[in-house]
């Protein structure tokens, strides 16, 4: 486990963050004859994003989330990265190749973080 460096900012409806609410141009998706599911390509998927403040995060419409400085998340699915240092644009991307729903179940993991 790891834990978020600063609070982050997220953009959802009445009820949740929407963690994992994924769009075709936030992953790149594949299969394998190895598994069963659709899996996540870790390499080139920009990921779910989230932001430093709550004003970066204000520019979207929809009710703002608050992930506390501190919050656990699993580091052996999730990789949690900003664009650049000082961009206030932060990335939860897969760490490797993994399947669907295990990208998703990790990313439903934080969402119930959000307060």
């Amino acid at each position: 486990m790891a834990a978020t460096p600063i609070d982050l900012y997220r953009v959802g409806n009445a009820t949740h963050a929407r963690l994992d609410a994924l769009r075709n141009r936030d992953v790149v998706i594949f299969t394998t004859d190895r598994e069963s599911e659709i899996c996540v390509r870790a390499q080139n998927t920009t990921g779910i994003s989230c932001y430093s403040t709550a004003a970066a995060a204000s520019v979207l419409s929809g009710k703002i989330y608050r992930l506390p400085a501190g919050s656990a998340y699993d580091d052996s699915v999730l990789l949690l990265w900003e664009d650049f240092p000082g961009s206030g644009h932060w990335n939860w991307t897969p760490i490797q190749d993994v399947r669907g729903s295990v990208y998703l179940q990790a990313l439903r993991d934080v969402d119930v973080l959000f307060g």
